[in-house]
């Protein structure tokens, strides 16, 4: 996806640069603001670019262009926003995404700020991001030059940002998005960003926004890059907490343990630690299984008794969904220690439910810990999952292959400091 502030598309020199752009990153989804031309004129650039469908906000400031494969359904649109309901033929789930170009002003401002939060209600558990320019600032590290800063608007911005549960996609590239002139000094701010909530990150835990170099514009183009993360190797054994709230755990480890095995000392310990790993497996397979998906079905399985309860209030009914919704707690204790564990976050206090923040935690430290490019041994930048897995392997190699240089000089000195034992009589 490329989002890019074009500042007029009918230049041909802006012609020129979105099509090489769209050929060099193969483009299916384009959001275009300031285009500077009639709406009327939307179809013939949609064709033009090579699209299948587009579509316009109210004022004409925002341009939505995308390919075939994808079924687009407009849900809010005004001066300021453009918000739509987006689903792809590979993806089993319908996504959301609102592009914006907000005003100059503070007050006018507001208005997106009160949309967005709207919209942000009626989110929930769907991926949404939130992409354009902004024409504010959510900090000041995101400003250089000379020229004072609104603060308050600034404020305004970050607490919307934080009120709708957005956060920052991360980017690579020039921190500020955009750059001119003001009273004869030039300045560089960061308006131009892309958003996400939390089921977004889950989803598309690999995105990754790049900041191209500016040509025709004074904005950068913003180049949305998604994957499901990088490819993990086989999971490792991990002792679960949530194990010893079970029952039948000490009996399971009991069991196992108690059972003849060959071998001595640590061997023989070994083995009985290898036994008891296999039978924790398939424990927690039978017993456990997934714990997000029961969640869901104790879940439904609360509304639906809770429904029967409304249509028959009798001493089963209301039995029946008691134990409903026993399960569910259960389930959700399990979901928040499997998260709190993951998170390895200790300092909140046990039994609070902080599944959501748990969730959130261990998806930002894994963006973090994550590689996403590095630098191979011929100096190239390289990116994809499987030139970064060569370029590693390839410097521990060489790093491993290296012979030391002799020092002869240090040797003969080392001889000398040893007392000679054999005389020669």
């Amino acid at each position: 996806m490329l989002i890019w502030n074009i500042r007029g598309i009918a230049g041909r020199a802006s012609i020129r640069r979105l099509k090489k752009l769209l050929r060099l990153h193969s483009v299916t989804f384009l959001v275009i603001i300031e285009p500077m031309v009639d709406a009327g004129q939307l179809d013939d650039f949609t064709s033009r670019f090579g699209f299948h469908l587009g579509v316009c906000n109210s004022s004409n400031k925002i341009w939505v262009m995308w390919r075939s494969g994808f079924a687009v359904n407009v849900l809010v649109n005004n001066d300021q926003l453009i918000h739509m309901q987006v689903c792809h033929d590979s993806w089993n789930f319908v996504a959301h995404g609102s592009f914006v170009y907000d005003k100059c002003s503070r007050v006018e401002r507001r208005a997106l700020w009160s949309a967005l939060g709207l919209i942000s209600e009626d989110m929930g558990t769907k991926p949404w991001f939130v992409g354009g320019d902004f024409n504010v600032v959510a900090a000041a590290d995101e400003y250089a030059g000379q020229a004072a800063q609104d603060l308050t608007a600034m404020a305004e911005f970050a607490e919307c940002i934080s009120a709708c549960g957005l956060k920052e996609i991360p980017f690579s590239g020039s921190r500020y998005t955009w750059t001119g002139i003001r009273q004869g000094r030039r300045i560089w701010k960061r308006l131009d960003r892309l958003l996400m909530n939390l089921e977004w990150q889950r989803r598309f835990s690999g995105s990754v926004v790049k900041h191209l170099n500016r040509a025709t514009s004074d904005h950068s183009p913003q180049l949305l890059q998604l994957s499901p993360g990088l490819p993990t190797g086989p999971k490792s054994f991990c002792f679960q907490d949530m194990w010893l709230n079970h029952h039948d755990f000490l009996m399971v480890v009991r069991q196992c343990w108690d059972q003849p095995t060959d071998g001595y000392g640590m061997f023989h310990f070994f083995l009985k630690l290898k036994r008891l790993k296999q039978a924790l497996r398939t424990w927690n397979q039978d017993v456990f299984g997934n714990i997000f998906e029961k969640v869901s079905k104790a879940e439904e399985e609360v509304r639906l008794k809770e429904l029967q309860l409304e249509v028959t209030d009798s001493d089963e009914a209301r039995v029946q969904w008691s134990q409903a919704q026993a399960a569910l707690l259960k389930h959700l204790t399990d979901e928040e220690t499997f998260w709190k564990q993951k998170a390895r976050v200790k300092w909140l206090r046990e039994g609070d439910a902080n599944t959501r923040y748990f969730h959130s935690y261990l998806l930002d430290k894994r963006a973090r810990l994550s590689i996403t490019r590095i630098c191979n041994l011929e100096g190239e930048v390289v990116e994809s999952a499987d030139d970064i897995g060569t370029a590693a392997v390839a410097f521990f190699q060489s790093l491993l292959a290296e012979v030391p240089p002799i020092n002869n000089t240090a040797i003969c000195r080392l001889l000398e400091a040893i007392p000679p034992l054999v005389t020669p009589d």
